[in-house]
C-alpha cells in the first residue's frame, strides 16, 4: 500500500518534494488507530466484553470510530500515487513497470502475514485446520487472498485471511483504474492528429471526473467495503496533489474537493476522508508538509506503518486472546493485555520491516524508470 511507504515524492513544485514527514505522521497514526480498534472491536478482539464494560460508552465510541484510520490510508494512496507519476508518460511500458513497483512493495510483507495465519493452523491447532481450510475456499480460496482477488464475485470470492487484507483489494483496483484511465490519456494524446488541445488531459479529466460521480452517487453507507463506495477517497488524495501543484486541473481538483464535503455532509460519513484531504492541502499550501507533526515517535509509526497495519491482527490479537484467559478478569489486567499486545505488535512490525519491507524497497528504487 503506497498508504504505507515512507513519503518521499518529488515535483516541481518544491514545497512537495522530498521527505514528506506531515503524511508519514499521518500513515502512522491511522495504523496505530487501526490497531487500538481491532484490540477493542467487538468484531474481533476477544476482551470486547470486558473491555466495553471497563469504560464509558462514549469512549468506546471514540474507539470504535478509530475504524475510519483506514480513510485516511486511502487519501494518502491518491495523493502519493499522483506525485509517482506527475509529468510521467504513461505507455505500456512505464504501465508495467509503474505496476510492478506496486505489486513489489506491498506483496511480500502481505504474503509473510499471511502465511504466519496459515501457519498458526497448521502447528497450533491442526484439529481446526480443516475447518480454517474450507471456511477459507480451499486451495482457490487461499490463492485469491494472496493476489488480491478474493473480494471480487467475477474471480473467486472467499473469505479474507487478514481482516485487513479488503483494503490491500481496494488499493490494487485503485491502482489498475488510475493506470487504465491514464494509458486512455496516452493513446487518446497519439491520435490527435490536429496537436490541438491536450485531447489526452480531456480523457483523463473525464474519466476521473465520471469515476468520482458515480462514487458520490453510490450507497456508501451500506456498501463500506465496496470499490465504488471508497474509490473518491482515492480521488481526494489526486486531486490535492493536482490542487497544490501548477496543473491544468487546479480549479476543477478544487471543486471536487468542495463536492467531497458536501458528500460528507450529507451522508454524514467521509468525514474522516474530507479532513485528511483538507489538511494535507493546508500544510502544503502553507508550506508545512516537511515540518508538521514531524514528531520522532510518530515518524517511527510511519515508516512501520504498513507492517504494523499487517503484523498486527497475526501477533498482537494472539497475545490479547492469551493474556485475557490467564488474568484475573480485572479492567486494569484487560487493558494490560492490550498495552502488552500494543508493544509485541510495535516490535514485530519493526522486525518485518527491517526483514522484508527494507530490501523490497531497495529493489523497487532500483526498477524505477
Amino acid at each position: 500500500m503506497e498508504i504505507l511507504s515512507p513519503a518521499k515524492v518529488s515535483a516541481k513544485n518544491t514545497n512537495l518534494s522530498g521527505r514528506l514527514h506531515f503524511l508519514d505522521a499521518i500513515r502512522g497514526i491511522a495504523a496505530f488507530s487501526v490497531m487500538l480498534f481491532h484490540f477493542y472491536s467487538e468484531l474481533v478482539s476477544p476482551l470486547h466484553k470486558q473491555l466495553e464494560s471497563s469504560i464509558p460508552s462514549w469512549l468506546g465510541g471514540c474507539i470504535d470510530s478509530l475504524a475510519r484510520g483506514v480513510d485516511i490510508f486511502f487519501v494518502l494512496s491518491g495523493f502519493v500515487i499522483a506525485a509517482s507519476l506527475h509529468g510521467k508518460e504513461m505507455n505500456p511500458s512505464h504501465a508495467g513497470n509503474f505496476i510492478l513497483r506496486r505489486a513489489l512493495r506491498l506483496t511480500p510483507p502481505y504474503w509473510v502475514a499471511c502465511s504466519l495465519m496459515l501457519a498458526y493452523f497448521v502447528f497450533l491447532w491442526p484439529t481446526k485446520w480443516q475447518d480454517f481450510y474450507g471456511c477459507y475456499g480451499g486451495v482457490k480460496g487461499i490463492l485469491s487472498n494472496f493476489f488480491y482477488i478474493q473480494n471480487l464475485s467475477l474471480f473467486y470470492p472467499a473469505n479474507s485471511i487478514l481482516d485487513v487484507s479488503w483494503t490491500l483489494c481496494l488499493e490494487v483496483q485503485f491502482y489498475a483504474t488510475y493506470v487504465g484511465i491514464l494509458i486512455a490519456g496516452f493513446y487518446a494524446e497519439r491520435v490527435n492528429v490536429r496537436k490541438t488541445g491536450s485531447v489526452g488531459s480531456i480523457v483523463v479529466g473525464l474519466g476521473i471526473a465520471v469515476l468520482a460521480c458515480v462514487s458520490f452517487a453510490y450507497d456508501c453507507n451500506t456498501h463500506l467495503y465496496n470499490f465504488v463506495s471508497r474509490v473518491w477517497m482515492f480521488l481526494l488524495g489526486i486531486c490535492v496533489y493536482k490542487a497544490l501543484t501548477k496543473d491544468r486541473y487546479k480549479v476543477a481538483s478544487l471543486c471536487l474537493l468542495a463536492g467531497a464535503l458536501v458528500v460528507s455532509i450529507k451522508l454524514g460519513t467521509g468525514w474522516v476522508a474530507f479532513l485528511t484531504a483538507g489538511s494535507i492541502f493546508l500544510a502544503g499550501a502553507t508550506g508545512a508538509l516537511h515540518t508538521l507533526l514531524a514528531w520522532r515517535p510518530l515518524l517511527f509509526l510511519g515508516k512501520i506503518s504498513y507492517s504494523l497495519y499487517l503484523i498486527h491482527m497475526v501477533i498482537g490479537l494472539p497475545v490479547v486472546g492469551l493474556l485475557g484467559r490467564a488474568n484475573d478478569g480485572s479492567p486494569l489486567a484487560n487493558w494490560f493485555a492490550v498495552g502488552v499486545a500494543i508493544v509485541v505488535s510495535l516490535v514485530a512490525a519493526e522486525l518485518l520491516y527491517r526483514a522484508i519491507e527494507v530490501p523490497t524497497n531497495k529493489l523497487c528504487a532500483s526498477l524505477k524508470r
